[in-house]
Formats: C-alpha cells, sequence, structure tokens
C-alpha cells in the first residue's frame, strides 16, 4: 500500500473495484446465454482472480 494513501482513499478504491466487479459479474450473468458453460465459468473464474490480485495490491 501506498504511505500516502489516506485509509479513505483506499476505501473509495476498494468500494470502486467491487463495484467494478459485481457490475461486470451481473452483465456476464444476464449474457450468459451468449456463452458456452465452460467459457462463462472460465469468464467468471478470470473475473474473480483478477479481483483477487486487485485487492492484495491494496
Amino acid at each position: 500500500m501506498d504511505k500516502d494513501m489516506s485509509k479513505y482513499e483506499l476505501i473509495d478504491n476498494i468500494t470502486n473495484d467491487l463495484t467494478s466487479f459485481i457490475n461486470l459479474y451481473a452483465f456476464v450473468y444476464l449474457t450468459k446465454d451468449s456463452y458456452s458453460r465452460k467459457e462463462y465459468d472460465r469468464i467468471i473464474q478470470g473475473m474473480e482472480r483478477d479481483m483477487v490480485d486487485r485487492l492484495k495490491q491494496k
């Protein structure tokens, strides 16, 4: 974590990341009929890994 970042900036950044994740997850879920089950699972797993990596960097 950046030493100059306040706890409020950190909370705001994490909130924004989670909001983006939820919005993207909802979009993928709503369009899941366009994907095979395997492709849908791969997309969701990739999104989850990306979110975990982002949160670890904070």
